[in-house]
């Protein structure tokens, strides 16, 4: 929020969205210049970044009632105490802890998305992104983040296993640690994390201000008719995974670039 604005609407300083594809293998991102509704485009391997911050969000998509949920963004260490606010088209759907809301929409296809911020490397060098990892994606990222201290390293995705889950199929990334990065790659991730943690602490400074609000309050004012108001696009969320093996003591080559 600034001096003369302090309502104004805090814009996420992400420059991509990405998404894994569990139904083809890699990662996407949904480009609105593409066309009156603009398209998806995958993005070839090797898929290179370097972890700025980890987030935790909940989405979903309840078939029967064709309707998608989202929630605000927690940090991953918050995960046990902190409150989230799901919403769909039809308004709040629940505010609660990440167990409650999984209790009451959790078979109604509501799950858990790791909201990892990166230091992506593009054409243009490093630049800011965000992956949504859910689904065939959540599993192996969370085993490579117990087997691997993230800060420390950059990750690379060149490669994906077939899965199987009863007669459901699918591609789940394999993610792989490159132990050495160069003084100016850390030097350009470390720059762009300081305007993320600007942008993070004026985020959840409103998310904590929304959260004093009672629950009757919270709900009242969401419901109330809104023109144009967005609503999120969200997959069926996929299947659990198989994480496939990996050696974290191989080491690559330096970040190339």
């Amino acid at each position: 929020m600034s001096r003369s604005n302090p309502t104004e609407q805090l814009i996420n300083p992400s420059k991509f969205f990405f998404e894994w594809n569990g139904g083809d293998g890699g990662f996407r991102y949904y480009d609105k210049s593409k066309g009156e509704k603009g398209e998806r485009v995958s993005v070839p391997y090797p898929f290179d970044f370097l972890v700025l911050d980890t987030c935790v969000t909940l989405k979903g998509y309840n078939e029967p009632e064709n309707k998608g949920y989202w929630s605000n963004e927690v940090k991953s260490m918050d995960i046990g105490k902190a409150k989230f606010t799901v919403r769909s088209k039809s308004g709040v759907e629940c505010i609660g802890s990440y167990r409650e809301c999984k209790e009451k929409l959790g078979t109604k296809g509501l799950d858990y998305v790791a909201s990892v911020y990166v230091a992506y490397k593009s054409k243009e060098g490093l630049v800011m992104a965000n992956l949504q990892l859910k689904g065939a994606a959540v599993g192996p990222w969370i085993t490579f983040c117990k087997a691997n201290d993230i800060n420390k390293i950059a990750i690379r995705v060149d490669s994906h296993t077939e899965e199987k889950k009863g007669r459901v199929s699918f591609f789940a990334p394999v993610f792989k640690a490159i132990t050495k990065v160069n003084e100016e790659s850390e030097k350009a991730a470390q720059e762009l994390d300081k305007q993320l943690q600007a942008y993070l602490s004026s985020y959840f400074e409103r998310q904590n201000g929304l959260n004093e609000q009672t629950l009757e309050q919270t709900v009242e004012s969401a419901n109330k008719p809104q023109e144009n108001r967005p609503i999120a696009a969200i997959e069926n969320p996929a299947v659990a995974v198989t994480v496939p093996e990996f050696d974290p003591s191989a080491d690559l080559d330096e970040m190339p670039f």
